[in-house]
């Protein structure tokens, strides 16, 4: 594996005077600070190396530049890499500058133009340098479900070398940042760290424009609820991190419950027998509103029976008179309009019309009296519904007290801690359902997939890869005293380190950190014996344990570990902890013993150096021949 080599680390700034480098060696280096000074170490070469301006770097208003030493493989050739504080653009040096020679640079850059200045105003164009010196120029990963991919950038490794404490304690997988749109993409690098093999031979996938129109709309609906989804999963925690809450919130609902089992027992009978009552109710008052609907039809009803009697009464007493007030020939004796004249012979007996109207009458007058019979049978049955609703009423009042004295019994402080954590339950729940909605989606996605004939299957992480890291893990983690009833081992599908038969994502921050810890040494040590992609560094800030008994133990056992070095590049440990909580050989140890660790102490003058492997060579030339660029060797 060729890594890069850190050598040093320099604030530049117009008011800071005498800025002494921090010098790292070539194997182990322990930079012992201040707590604030160790947020801002780790923050400031990450900056220097790409990553964004953090709020973590101390005092760093009053510097313009950052300067750092590194060196290339194969044979260490020297460069500065030197990025503004202010504006962020980054420059690249050969050979070692310092503050004096960078003033020099940047006046004589100005006197001869852009073509001699280093200015660039493209944060990543430097590191695609870096990335040719390393031999990674051109590595192709895949982004997203489409197959899509792109090149390798610099700060898609920079993840698994450079890891400061808020980083170690996140529940978010080691060397991902916890966004789930680029979870395809961060588990690409890292299979691409353990094997060596990028995705440049993965066929794509269709796009949805290649797809027939339904299938496109489909896929086009779906993607926009998994573009929602992630939008509200944003600050949700992982799905494994919600089932351990929800498991505590389980065990301690139970705890309660169990204090209060007999009367909480009662209080749920009392209440299944409450919620019947008001079924009942409902369905009673339900049948009840059916029946008066009804009878007000019926009303209806028998209004139009005595409309129809009244009209067949009138048509009876008016037998034929209207008849004989039309105008025309005699209905009787055929006599026209002008020879009419009364005559008693023309006199017609009771007419068909009165005998027709007599029998409708009889029918609707018994109709009508079935009618009634019927109405009073209805007006029985809404009277007796009513008093069954009234006894149900009473009924649910009387359970209602007794849950209400029950309620008296249980202690408030209980039954409101109760209301919390059936609360906080409910709120975990359905966060849990968000993520399995956006599996349930994602589901769908892959069926609407249509694959080209030159598709490939993705590879996930192998599974001998996963074994030696956790292997290499584990033995790190025993010689750390980490407790061992429990076996530590990676997992590929999860993409986490199981302990103690649970995820690194539910354990407590301190426990978290000595697991990323362990992490980011063993992923460097495989990468060192299996010549797999890694920049060849680690910096990190030293993981501690909450117990303060055994701090001392703990740190002794993690640097006697470190002076073995076995991940085979170069390792910096941020370390803030107390002097009398470190072992003492790393304290006092003096250079020349034949060790590979190297320890500073910048808790007095944060960048003056104690111990030094030795003095920075700086760029000894004219001027100009400073300014050449890192040559592009694509």
């Amino acid at each position: 594996m060729m890594g890069l080599r850190l050598r040093n680390l320099i604030f530049v700034g117009q008011n800071v005077e005498d800025s002494v480098p921090i010098e790292f060696g070539p194997q182990c280096t322990v930079l012992h600070c201040s707590p604030e000074v160790s947020r801002s170490l780790v923050d400031a070469i990450d900056f220097v190396l790409g990553a964004r301006k953090s709020k973590a770097i101390e005092g760093w208003e009053k510097y313009s530049h950052i300067l750092l030493g590194v060196e290339l493989p194969p044979i260490g050739e020297p460069i500065t890499v030197v990025r503004s504080v202010d504006t962020g653009s980054s420059e690249i040096y050969w050979g070692y500058i310092d503050a004096d020679i960078l003033d020099i640079v940047h006046s004589i850059s100005g006197r001869y133009g852009s073509d001699t200045s280093l200015h660039m105003t493209s944060v990543e164009k430097p590191f695609r340098n870096l990335l040719c010196w390393l031999g990674l120029e051109g590595k192709l990963i895949r982004i997203n479900s489409l197959n899509e991919k792109r090149k390798l950038r610099f700060r898609d490794l920079a993840r698994f070398s450079l890891v400061d404490t808020s980083d170690m304690q996140a529940t978010k997988a080691p060397g991902f940042s916890g966004n789930n749109r680029s979870k395809v993409m961060e588990e690409s690098v890292l299979k691409f760290v353990l094997s060596g093999k990028d995705d440049s031979n993965l066929g794509d996938i269709l796009s949805p424009e290649q797809l027939d129109p339904v299938l496109r709309i489909q896929h086009k609906i779906i993607n926009e609820m998994v573009a929602e989804l992630e939008t509200q999963l944003l600050d949700v925690a992982t799905i494994d991190d919600l089932r351990h809450q929800l498991s505590e919130l389980n065990s301690r609902i139970d705890k309660h419950n169990s204090y209060l089992s007999p009367l909480i027992d009662e209080r749920s009978v009392l209440y299944d027998e409450h919620r019947k009552l008001q079924d009942h109710r409902e369905a009673l008052a339900v049948k009840q509103a059916e029946t008066i609907t009804l009878r007000c039809r019926f009303d209806l009803l028998e209004e139009q029976y005595q409309n129809d009697l009244s009209r067949l009464d009138m048509i009876a007493e008016s037998r034929s008179l209207l008849t004989y007030l039309q105008p025309g020939s005699c209905t009787s004796c055929g006599a026209t309009l002008t020879s009419q004249h009364h005559s008693p012979d023309c006199a017609e007996p009771e007419s068909s019309v009165y005998h027709a109207a007599n029998v409708e009458s009889r029918k609707t007058e018994q109709l009508l009296a079935g009618l009634y019979a019927t109405t009073v049978d209805m007006d029985n049955r809404i009277d007796a519904l009513q008093e069954l609703i009234d006894e149900v009423n009473q009924d649910a009042e009387d359970v209602q007290q007794r849950i209400q004295l029950l309620d008296a019994k249980i202690n408030q402080k209980e039954q409101e801690t109760l209301r919390v954590l059936f609360n906080q339950h409910s709120e975990v729940e359905k966060r849990l359902n968000l993520h399995e909605q956006a599996v349930t989606c994602s589901e769908m996605l892959k069926q609407l997939t249509t694959r080209t004939e030159g598709y490939k299957q993705p590879e996930g992480i192998d599974p001998r890869d996963a074994k030696d890291l956790s292997n290499k893990i584990t033995e790190r983690l025993n010689k750390w005293g980490y407790p061992a009833e429990f076996p530590v081992y990676y997992d590929p599908k999860k993409c986490d380190i199981i302990a103690r038969k649970k995820p690194r994502s539910v354990c407590d921050k301190e426990e978290r950190a000595v697991l990323h810890a362990a992490f980011t040494l063993s992923i460097a040590q495989h990468c060192y014996e299996n010549m797999t992609p890694h920049l060849g560094f680690v910096v990190l800030n030293s993981p501690h344990i909450p117990d303060q008994t055994d701090k001392g133990r703990f740190a002794e056992a993690f640097y006697h570990d470190l002076d073995e070095n076995r991940t085979g590049g170069q390792v910096i440990i941020i370390e803030d902890a107390d002097t009398d909580q470190l072992p003492k050989f790393l304290i006092h140890r003096e250079s020349g013993t034949g060790s590979l660790t190297q320890y500073v102490d910048l808790r007095r003058n944060r960048f003056i150096h104690v111990q030094a492997v030795e003095s920075i060579q700086h760029v000894q030339a004219d001027v100009p021949d400073a300014l050449i660029k890192l040559k592009d060797n694509r």
